[in-house]
């Protein structure tokens, strides 16, 4: 009788790990498909490009993208410029004091027993949508020519990759296409509207200016993780979604 048990027991155990182990393949399956699906995207000159480019052409997930981008980038110019201050500190601290030194935690902020705390995840996944979109976008000579044609790509496809390494060997991928291919301007005959990108570019996405205040808070949660965040008074403009 308990030598039927134990075999029972090994057995429900046995079958267990199989399917756990069937979920795990499943999942990978799936993200590697997905990232097929985006790469192929990311890799192909669009047909053409949208005549009379402006705002109001884009449609709502550009835009997004555009957003996220823009994010993305204000937080690597801010990695840089804070590096030789954090230098040796885990990089798990590095993240929290970008997402509480930035204003991204205010974003997401509620007020508990008189303390002002915030939503950890939804935090992290706003950084992490940004993060991911300036990577995956950032070697192309004019990433907004891409991002207005994206179709397939979106940030919230990009946060769903849980596993890091395959993300990072896709954007690695990317990287190699690119710098084989040679500057995709060069398949465009619209001059005119290329022009016109390379303004919005300069305007909206490259003129990131960087405030010191910022940075020092940035530098302060980084060396202390814990710290509570603050009542902040103002929104980081960086933030506002509109392109002014």
């Amino acid at each position: 009788m308990i030598r039927t048990l134990k075999n029972q027991n090994i057995r429900r155990t046995s079958e267990e790990l199989q399917n756990k182990t069937s979920e795990i393949i499943l999942i990978l399956t799936e993200e590697a498909s997905d990232l097929l699906e985006l790469k192929n995207e990311l890799i192909t000159i669009p047909d053409s490009l949208p005549f009379n480019f402006n705002l109001k052409s884009i449609t709502e997930n550009g835009i997004d993208l555009l957003y996220y981008y823009r994010i993305g980038l204000y937080l690597n110019q801010i990695e840089l410029a804070i590096d030789d201050e954090i230098s040796g500190i885990h990089p798990r601290n590095v993240v929290t004091g970008l997402i509480k030194g930035t204003g991204i935690a205010h974003l997401f902020s509620f007020k508990k027993n008189r303390k002002f705390v915030y939503d950890c995840k939804k935090a992290r996944n706003f950084y992490l949508k940004s993060k991911r979109t300036y990577l995956v976008y950032r070697d192309f000579s004019m990433p907004s020519v891409m991002i207005v044609c994206a179709k397939k790509v979106t940030a919230s496809k990009l946060l769903k990759f849980n596993n890091d390494a395959m993300f990072e060997n896709f954007v690695g991928e990317i990287r190699k296409i690119l710098n084989s291919n040679g500057d995709y301007k060069n398949y465009f005959d619209q001059s005119d509207t290329l022009q016109l990108f390379e303004l919005f570019e300069n305007r909206f996405i490259n003129n990131i200016g960087l405030s010191y205040d910022i940075i020092k808070e940035v530098i302060r949660y980084t060396k202390n993780p814990s710290l509570p965040i603050e009542k902040q008074i103002t929104v980081n403009p960086m933030f506002e979604k509109e392109f002014k």
